[in-house]
């Protein structure tokens, strides 16, 4: 496996005052509509190859103008390109191939509340992932990442350009921005993660 490792980041169903109501509402669910990933290796500190993909959520298969306005995913988008949630998880394992799983937060937990609501969680440990927030907070403070900084606004936190067509909230430019900014506080001589 060498020293790579997979960054990835999710972007699900949403609605206006959905994140501070936690998806109170009971039809409110955190669908996944994408899925991207990168693998990194961790020596060169590069990126080697790139995934993404689109999930057609079920319970709410319309798309919220709010969302749209968000990650610029629209319901065209998912309607031609999207999959089922359970081809996307296999394509998504399939590209990661057993290596480590790193996220900016607690994306696992989204994945594993898609499963259970696809009947295909079996047991609680069945998808898990390193949280690499903290490591950003301790490590990345000094240089302007704060506890608000999102994943795909890390990168332009620590003063990075990704470029005019990077947009924060789609799930590969995200992990993009995590890659960039890791290796910028690799650079100035932060330490690994201790569990990747």
């Amino acid at each position: 496996m060498g020293a790579d490792i997979v960054f990835y980041d999710t972007e699900y169903t949403s609605w206006e005052g959905a994140h501070e109501n936690n998806w109170g509402e009971p039809w409110q669910k955190k669908e996944l509509v994408q899925i991207g990933a990168i693998r990194f290796d961790l020596e060169e500190l590069k990126e080697r190859e790139t995934f993404s993909i689109l999930v057609k959520p079920e319970i709410n298969p319309v798309l919220s103008d709010y969302f749209i306005n968000l990650t610029h995913i629209t319901n065209e988008d998912v309607e031609e390109h999207g999959v089922t949630f359970g081809v996307a998880y296999k394509k998504f394992l399939s590209f990661v191939k057993g290596l480590p799983l790193a996220a900016y937060g607690t994306d696992d937990e989204i994945i594993r509340e898609n499963m259970a609501l696809h009947g295909m969680l079996k047991t609680p440990d069945d998808f898990r992932s390193f949280n690499i927030n903290p490591w950003f907070q301790e490590h990345g403070a000094a240089h302007g990442i704060t506890r608000t900084t999102t994943s795909g606004a890390l990168a332009s936190a620590l003063g990075l350009s990704l470029g005019d067509d990077h947009h924060v909230h789609n799930a590969l430019d995200d992990v993009h921005s995590i890659c960039a900014a890791y290796t910028f506080l690799r650079k100035k001589d932060a330490p690994p993660p201790p569990h990747i």
